[in-house]
């Protein structure tokens, strides 16, 4: 059986809205396997919150990998699936995984620098603050806090 690996965007969880797809998927015979990054949601980890891409890849590698263990799982039918952030990071795993079969990706974040610099010929003064920020910032808190979620 195929098996599409899914993850949130940025400063989401596995509880926002991905249960829909994943529910969608499975009634088209497709298992999911549907994660939070680490330090957010579900998942351990201090600091709280933090976000940073090359963890994000990491804990999709691994999440990939995982799924290949699993008991009906067909290693080399394995789909990963993101949206903003993770359609990213997920590009990001499909190309460093040969086995990825196919990567489903909805308004992914694939470029920030490009982005910034394209913005420059826009609103010079906006992209130039926005860029020395960005460079000097090796830490992108999603909130000052950890935020509870109501029902």
């Amino acid at each position: 059986m195929p098996c599409v690996v899914m993850a949130h965007g940025v400063g989401l969880t596995r509880h926002d809205a991905l249960s829909s797809y994943a529910e969608a998927l499975t009634r088209a015979g497709v298992a999911t396997l549907v994660y939070d990054h680490r330090y957010l949601g579900d998942s351990e980890g201090e600091p709280r919150q933090r976000v940073r891409m090359t963890e994000q890849l990491e804990d999709r590698l691994a999440a990939i990998t995982f799924a290949r263990t699993l008991d009906g799982i067909d290693p080399d039918r394995i789909i990963v699936w993101g949206f903003s952030l993770s359609g990213g990071t997920a590009l990001q795993a499909a190309a460093a995984d040969q086995h990825v079969a196919g990567a489903i990706l909805l308004c992914p974040f694939l470029d920030g620098r490009w982005r910034t610099i394209h913005g420059m010929r826009i609103q010079p003064r906006n992209a130039t603050w926005v860029t020395i920020r960005a460079m000097r910032d090796t830490l992108i808190p999603v909130s000052a806090k950890p935020v509870p979620m109501a029902a």
